[in-house]
């Protein structure tokens, strides 16, 4: 049994049947070379082949009666594989539409907290996909916050894309797994009282758990010297920052990266996460001008960036941007953001370039979101950001599973009361893979996002030629 700490357990406290905290992935593989090996069961055996070397996902949390302190890791005693690793197959003519509606659907559930809080499906019949050969298939992930970090720092071993077409198993284990004994209400009640009186600490935990996570929730946007930017008192409100309700709509947009580039080149020096930012703050401009909804003030996007710690790891450092929605040019809106870059804390700091790492692009997720919980709370009345933008960096190079080359992947992050706009960015191969999680009642309608990016890619491409003339 292994207690979780106070800053993980905050995901499960601020998870409520609304807004579930998990973080969700949509994977295509393309078949045509994998041959009649890609299957479900192919999947099953793979997976069953690693569960050894990665012992949280066959833990679930039990918590302490009166939740008098931080809920447990415990060995599940009755798990089985298969209520985690599921087979869907889409009805004719299984298009990339249906695909996404399935998305959707998984991602506004909550995990089921009596089991390990992970799901993968193996969705087949995407014969309508376009770009897809026979014996495709697509993976629908699911796993909550609160395991999220362990599922990133898990071992090598048991990752399931690979750069390989071919991947070797893991060496069998040791000993077969065998569940740990599961612990009675007592000792839970014993354990959590023998913490309270040895630590005082603890005892003023127990007195006041919840003003004291609020405390430490408004402290991280100050933990390790990071100062927050004055844009923090400046979040114009939106139709989305209000309590979140199900259901979510998904929609994803490919990016071309040589077109990303080719801005940053002809504008000089402006980083690629830069164009991005000027990017969604183009879509959201028209999405909001004509809902008739467009503040005066600029939105404000948490935005985080992954550093390297002294130590060797990795932390998540908040970044507060604006993404210039008050500006018509869309070329000085990206100097806008430029500028609002330069000027950030981490900038500031004189953060080298080479310490933003590209290993760990969910922890990236993870910490983001983190930081939009934790700093969202000190606030309930007015937003100190609009939304999460995660701009995830994964190294180039080919991945792989069963044999089938992956040709896209979507990231979708969790919606919190308050936050019910969230946009994601992921490099997949020769392309950005942008996708959108929204409420449809409170948010403009965002759907065809291809569409709206198009607009917004074009018109800056046009602003930047124009100045360049």
């Amino acid at each position: 049994m292994e207690q979780l700490d106070p800053r993980t357990a905050s995901y499960l406290q601020l998870e409520t049947p609304h807004a579930p905290m998990h973080i969700g992935g949509l994977y295509l593989f393309d078949g045509t070379e994998a041959g009649a090996g890609a299957t479900y069961q192919a999947l099953y055996e793979y997976t069953e082949a690693r569960l050894n070397y990665w012992p949280r996902l066959r833990q679930r949390i039990v918590e302490v009666p009166l939740n008098l302190d931080c809920p447990s890791w415990i060995d599940d005693p009755d798990f089985y594989l298969g209520h985690h690793l599921r087979l869907r197959a889409l009805t004719a003519p299984g298009d990339y539409g249906a695909l996404l509606a399935l998305a959707q659907r998984f991602i506004a559930r909550p995990l089921d907290r009596r089991r390990p809080l992970w799901d993968v499906t193996f969705v087949e019949g995407l014969e309508g996909v376009r770009g897809l050969g026979p014996g495709s298939f697509a993976i629908i992930m699911r796993v909550h916050l609160a395991m999220a970090k362990d599922t990133v720092e898990g071992d090598a071993r048991i990752r399931l894309t690979t750069s390989k077409p071919t991947a070797s198993m893991p060496p069998a284990p040791a000993r077969l797994w065998q569940p740990e004994p599961l612990p009675t209400e007592a000792q839970l009640l014993a354990r959590a009282w023998g913490r309270a009186i040895s630590r005082p600490v603890d005892l003023a935990h127990l007195i006041g758990r919840g003003a004291m996570t609020a405390a430490q929730m408004v402290m991280a946007g100050t933990k390790g010297g990071t100062e927050l930017p004055p844009l923090v008192f400046d979040a114009p409100p939106t139709p989305w920052n209000r309590p979140v309700r199900p259901p979510r709509a998904v929609d994803t947009a490919r990016i071309d990266l040589t077109r990303v580039a080719a801005i940053g080149d002809a504008v000089g020096e402006v980083e690629h996460n830069d164009v991005i930012l000027a990017l969604i703050g183009g879509m959201l401009r028209e999405a909001l001008a004509r809902a008739g909804s467009l503040p005066k003030q600029p939105l404000v996007a948490l935005s985080p960036v992954l550093v390297e710690k002294e130590d060797g790891g990795t932390a998540g450092q908040p970044l507060l941007s604006t993404l210039a929605t008050d500006i018509d040019s869309p070329r000085e809106r990206l100097l806008r953001i430029q500028e609002a870059a330069r000027q950030s804390q981490s900038y500031l700091d004189g953060m080298p370039v080479e310490k933003i790492t590209v290993r760990d692009p969910l922890s990236l997720a993870v910490q983001g979101v983190e930081l939009g919980a934790r700093l969202h709370l000190a606030d309930r009345h007015r937003p100190i950001f609009n939304l999460v933008c995660v701009n995830l960096p994964v190294a180039a190079g080919d991945r792989y599973l069963l044999g089938a080359r992956l040709v896209d992947r979507a990231f979708m992050l969790p919606l919190m009361d308050g936050q019910g706009l969230s946009i994601s960015v992921i490099r997949c191969r020769d392309h950005l893979t942008m996708t959108a999680v929204w409420c449809p009642g409170p948010v403009p309608a965002l759907d065809g996002l291809q569409a709206r990016v198009d607009r917004a890619l074009e018109s800056l491409e046009s602003s930047v030629d124009r100045s360049a003339a």
